[in-house]
């Protein structure tokens, strides 16, 4: 009976005795930290697509969404209307091994 017991353990929690990570890939992150950013700052996120994520010391994610650029816009009657960004972009930090976010917060 122990050993059924531990063996259902073993096939609930695959990877984990064998040093798998969590988070193996850039979209798996990427979309964990989406879902966070909706929940705490809207839609607004979306301003600040397309979102990259890179591996910190193998250890860490980083992701974040990418700031869009000021523009000098001609309108019709050929002025020029020049277009400032000063949104704030989301970041996240997710542990590789167990898939914690340790910290979601947004920088200029």
């Amino acid at each position: 009976m122990k050993v059924f017991a531990l063996y259902i353990i073993l096939l609930i929690i695959p990877g984990q005795f064998e040093g798998g990570d969590c988070a193996k890939d850039k979209n798996t992150v990427i979309n964990m930290a989406e879902t966070v950013w909706l929940k705490k700052y809207g839609k607004v996120i979306y301003n600040d697509t397309p979102f990259t994520a890179n591996l910190q010391g193998d250890t860490m994610w980083i992701v974040s969404g990418q700031r869009p650029k000021s523009y000098v816009e001609i309108n019709k009657d050929g002025d020029s209307i020049l277009h400032l960004n000063f949104d704030f972009v989301p970041y996240a930090e997710i542990r590789k091994r167990d898939c914690k976010i340790m910290d979601v917060y947004q920088m200029k």
